[in-house]
């Protein structure tokens, strides 16, 4: 008589890690799906503000772990102003701004967070200072893109710390007297851009890259550009690059 065959254990146990390893290939392709189609929905935008009203001169610190950096600056009457996008589910930036003796003390910080290595998703900074008020800019960025354009900013000292990814910066509209630069990258190309107009002494020391030099004359120390330009301004920049290619100029 025919009847019901009862598998063997093996034979279930076969099925049944099928099965599994049929019901995780769905999850994860549903996963995937499902983030594709979230990814926008998670992120927000956060604006930064920070007036300009009783400050006669500022000192700004940028600090972030990771992502894209923009900088630059316009004539507008906040001191600081810009957006960062960052994922929805991480907490905000944090700012802190006093005002002592008429001078601003501004700290922008978004330090390593743990939620953030799981997630993922990389944070987009664009940032403009005032063109009027002397500062002084230090930025840090652990890894990422970092690019400085300083237009007509009234930088009187830059401070860059870059561990690793691309350094762009351009100063070649910078109109003041007197710049002290001192830039220190890990591993990662940088491109540097300076007025033609200005006497400009660099200081550096480098690992492993490739350089392309314009307008500038090697020395025991680095290179230095003299101008011919009356009443010429200086810029005195110091470099330490461990790993990466080295783009240096004068524009006019």
């Amino acid at each position: 008589m025919n009847g019901f065959t009862i598998p063997s254990l093996k034979v279930t146990m076969i099925w049944l890690f099928g099965i599994m390893v049929i019901c995780f290939a769905i999850g994860g392709v549903l996963i995937i799906l499902e983030s594709d189609n979230h990814e926008k929905n998670l992120e927000k935008q956060e604006r930064i503000h920070i007036p300009s009203s009783g400050i006669e001169k500022a000192q700004v610190n940028l600090e972030i772990d990771s992502g894209t950096v923009n900088l630059t600056s316009g004539p507008g009457p906040d001191l600081i102003q810009g957006q960062v996008i960052v994922n929805g589910v991480l907490p905000s930036p944090r700012l802190s701004h006093t005002i002592t003796n008429r001078t601003g003390n501004i700290v922008i910080e978004r330090s390593k967070n743990f939620m953030q290595d799981i997630i993922g998703g990389e944070e987009n900074w664009d940032i403009e200072l005032q063109n009027k008020t002397p500062t002084s800019l230090l930025v840090s960025l652990g890894t990422g893109e970092l690019n400085i354009t300083s237009g007509k900013m009234n930088l009187s000292e830059l401070g860059i710390e870059n561990g690793a990814g691309s350094l762009s910066l351009d100063l070649h509209e910078w109109e003041g007297k007197r710049l002290q630069v001192k830039i220190v990258n890990g591993v990662g190309e940088m491109t540097l851009l300076f007025p033609e107009k200005s006497d400009i002494s660099v200081f550096l020391e480098r690992g492993i890259g490739n350089s392309i030099v314009s307008g500038f004359t090697a020395n025991n120390q680095g290179y230095s550009h003299e101008s011919v330009s009356p009443g010429n301004s200086e810029i005195i920049v110091h470099i330490s690059q461990g790993l990466g290619d080295l783009t240096l100029k004068t524009v006019p």
